[in-house]
């Protein structure tokens, strides 16, 4: 029974895993779709990019994204059978060997945390890489590792700063529905009848957050798909027979131009469909 539970939690945190991970690339696809469907600033959604981010993710990129989810639910087990042996040696307190081991545990606990934490950001990566080139994961993710450590300061600083957006919208998110569910039940007539409006409230903050969470994930994926985008467009391209498809504003930060070029703009789409296939 116990090796069952253990199967049913692996299995729960992969499949949980693998869907997050199923709803990025197809996210990822559309910021694809959209950043390489022109040079400059001449740039458009494509007709039905959502619809054909599913078909290119449920056909060519279920090993990648099973691989990667498999990754992080190995690590998250792992997690959660040396907090089980965390908690039987709470009650140890006499034995010098179980304070030890409760040290020991605290710094792999740690380990992992930050390993899985790693993981997930080379995997987000990754994927994003394979949508792109068409590769498998291996090979999307040593390539994601080398555009990572080449601009750096470029993709810290971003990240950092979208962090700190994203958290902060959280939670003016949360607390601005709750407040508005506040003023609703103590100025209008909807909250007749209720003798405690805290348990309203927390509900609302929770729905809150959920709905807050969701759309900022779209936003969150957005941004690290254009700026990998950006990583390799500014790799790949020169400006002259290879045209830059960044945008003007992108173009003026970093110097680099479009010297001339008498290319047709190619519909990012097709150029997904070319590296997947």
């Amino acid at each position: 029974t116990y090796y069952l539970g253990l199967y049913n939690l692996f299995m729960f945190l992969w499949l949980m895993g693998f869907l997050k991970a199923a709803c990025f690339m197809i996210i990822a696809f559309v910021g694809i779709f959209w950043y390489f469907s022109a040079p400059g600033d001449d740039k458009r959604v494509p007709v039905g990019c959502v619809m054909k981010g599913v078909y290119y993710t449920l056909r060519y990129h279920i090993g990648t994204l099973a691989f990667g989810s498999f990754i992080i639910a190995v690590i998250q087990l792992i997690r959660f059978l040396l907090s089980q042996l965390q908690k039987k040696l709470k009650s140890t307190r006499d034995n010098p060997a179980a304070q030890l081991a409760k040290y020991v545990l605290a710094c792999l606990q740690c380990c992992l945390a930050c390993w899985e934490r790693i993981i997930a950001f080379i995997n987000r990566n990754a994927y994003i890489v394979t949508c792109m080139r068409g590769t498998n994961f291996c090979s999307s993710a040593r390539k994601a590792v080398d555009l990572i450590i080449a601009n750096l300061d470029v993709m810290s600083a971003t990240n950092l700063i979208t962090d700190w957006v994203l958290a902060f919208s959280t939670v003016m998110m949360t607390l601005l529905s709750m407040l508005a569910t506040y003023a609703l039940m103590r100025y209008t007539s909807l909250a007749d009848g209720v003798s405690y409006m805290i348990l309203p409230i927390l509900l609302m903050g929770v729905y809150a957050y959920g709905v807050a969470s969701l759309f900022l994930f779209i936003f969150d994926a957005l941004q690290d798909t254009l700026l990998l985008c950006f990583c390799v467009d500014k790799e790949d391209n020169n400006g002259a027979d290879k045209p830059y498809y960044m945008t003007s504003d992108l173009s003026n930060i970093i110097g680099k131009h479009n010297i001339k070029y008498n290319v047709t703009p190619r519909e990012g789409e097709e150029a997904a469909a070319a590296s997947s296939t």
